[in-house]
């Protein structure tokens, strides 16, 4: 009976601190530290695009790659058709055409046939951009009232067939009016 009444006292204080007596107050954090977009396109350089995966463990790129070991606990992200670059994007690069272009309307204001991947970025331009981080860039006509087509492309210093990543991206509208006329 004292053996009994002993391993009571010696388990009871312990058995004590393992029962939940009240619920845990505010949130559970079991956010995931390691994520992986998987099936990606990734353009990893100006001149290099590869489709596979980016392992991010807490907030950072650890492994780019096509196949890269993924580690149990990270959860994985279907990125099939989607891009992923290797800098900022500049979501409007408004670009004067550098050379002539037909007009078809009495309008000049209206061209909606102008294909800005048709025209040169200033290299000025471009390189102020790459230094402040942007790698890809939709250019955009710069002005008009339909202005034309749009484009998506790289920033580098090769030549501009080599930049273009989508051409005819969306048709730009503006609220230009003709300068100096009487109307």
């Amino acid at each position: 009976m004292k053996k009994i009444l002993l391993l009571c006292l010696l388990i009871g204080p312990l058995s004590s601190g393992w029962a939940q007596l009240e619920p845990v107050t505010g949130l559970h954090d079991n956010t995931p530290q390691k994520h992986v977009l998987s099936n990606a396109n990734i353009v990893v350089s100006p001149t290099s695009m590869i489709r596979g995966s980016i392992l991010i463990d807490r907030g950072k790129i650890v492994n780019v790659g096509k196949d890269i070991d993924i580690p149990d606990d990270a959860r994985i992200w279907d990125y099939t058709d989607h891009w992923i670059y290797a800098g900022f994007i500049e979501s409007m690069l408004a670009v004067e055409p550098d050379t002539q272009f037909t007009v078809s309307h009495w309008n000049p204001l209206i061209h909606p046939e102008l294909d800005i991947s048709q025209v040169t970025i200033a290299e000025k331009e471009k390189k102020s951009l790459r230094k402040m981080g942007f790698t890809t860039a939709i250019a955009v006509p710069a002005k008009g009232i339909f202005r034309g087509q749009s484009a998506m492309v790289q920033l580098h210093e090769k030549s501009r067939q080599s930049t273009i990543l989508k051409t005819r991206l969306a048709q730009h509208l503006g609220f230009d009016t003709v300068s100096g006329r009487n109307n």
